[in-house]
């Protein structure tokens, strides 16, 4: 803790005192408090800290920088504590609410459950998504917050490796519906949304379920069972050709969970999100962020729940003018 609050030489050090009395859940607050009204930017609130303490009292030391801009102008931040100390005033531009959100995907990406993690909420967002692009290109940007290992916005080869990967996640849903005794049919009957979203594609880089079948075939997951050979061999070479993406992916929607808004943007959040969370962007920090409200007679008052990517205002589109309207919250 020395080292790191020597590290911060803005710090005003008369912004804190010892007591020895305090905890070391108090102590931490009292630290992080102390930076805040020292350099007067609510920017280290970029790594929630996630533990039983106040929302705003983060992780300092995570890595607060960030690729992402949904602002393209930076209001003057007015951060400020109540007499307390407890409870931290941000103002903030408040976006659109989350409607509907997927299944939170843990270390383990393929859990089958594909469809209910990632294709409803992005199938489900009605009319043409805001920023002009078709549903198979929000969906594959979105899932990797549009940012491959070096670059922003992701390069356009990337979605070649996407139809890979998109190819080898439903060809391992067949193969764990085989292993528990299922058949390839009744799992591909399964799986709408994989057609439904093939039919709204004009890049053709969602496989059909025949192609899903043509796989299936080569790769030894037959109709009613698994030829072990085959299925050993096979998936490798598709792999291969996945890896670029499954990487990326991996990396950005583990612990994560895929949102939609109200108004009609989908995005990445943490994995406690849930209907009816706000998403702001908040005075000086130009990373959307999710806050739940936490009582219905102060709608203002809320938890930072953390860092959110909206596919489509992440250059800026969120906040374009000077004279937008601001909200301002009281974070606990």
């Amino acid at each position: 803790m020395v080292q790191r609050a020597n590290s911060f030489h803005v710090l005003q050090h008369d912004l804190l005192k010892v007591d020895y009395r305090k905890g070391s859940v108090d102590v931490y607050c009292d630290f992080v408090r102390a930076i805040m009204q020292s350099t007067k930017t609510p920017q280290y609130i970029t790594k929630v800290w996630g533990q039983s303490i106040s929302t705003w009292a983060v992780d300092l030391m995570a890595n607060t920088k960030t690729s992402f801009s949904a602002s393209k102008v930076s209001p003057t931040p007015t951060l400020r504590f109540t007499v307390d100390g407890h409870l931290l005033r941000l103002h903030c531009v408040t976006f659109s609410e989350i409607i509907q959100f997927g299944e939170y995907l843990d270390d383990n990406f393929y859990t089958g459950r594909f469809e209910e993690s990632a294709l409803h909420p992005v199938l489900e967002t009605p009319g043409p998504y805001p920023t002009g692009h078709n549903v198979v290109e929000v969906l594959w940007r979105t899932l990797i917050c549009d940012h491959d290992l070096e670059q922003h916005p992701a390069r356009d080869s990337l979605s070649l490796s996407f139809r890979s990967w998109l190819t080898l996640e439903a060809m391992r849903a067949v193969g764990t519906s085989l292993q528990a005794g299922g058949t390839r049919s009744q799992h591909l009957l399964s799986m709408p949304s994989f057609d439904l979203l093939a039919g709204q594609d004009p890049t053709s880089l969602v496989p059909t379920h025949a192609e899903i079948r043509q796989e299936c075939d080569k790769a030894g997951l037959l109709e009613d069972h698994l030829e072990a050979e085959m299925y050993q061999c096979y998936p490798l070479t598709l792999a291969e050709r996945a890896y670029s993406y499954m990487t990326v992916v991996q990396l950005r929607m583990n612990k994560s969970r895929l949102f939609r808004l109200a108004s009609g943007h989908v995005g990445i959040g943490p994995k406690n999100i849930r209907e009816g969370d706000v998403v702001c962007v908040v005075s000086d920090v130009t990373t959307p962020f999710v806050l739940r409200r936490i009582q219905h007679d102060q709608p203002n008052r809320c938890h930072l729940l953390g860092e959110a990517y909206v596919h489509g205002i992440m250059h800026g589109e969120a906040v374009d003018e000077m004279d937008i309207a601001l909200t301002e919250y009281c974070i606990e």
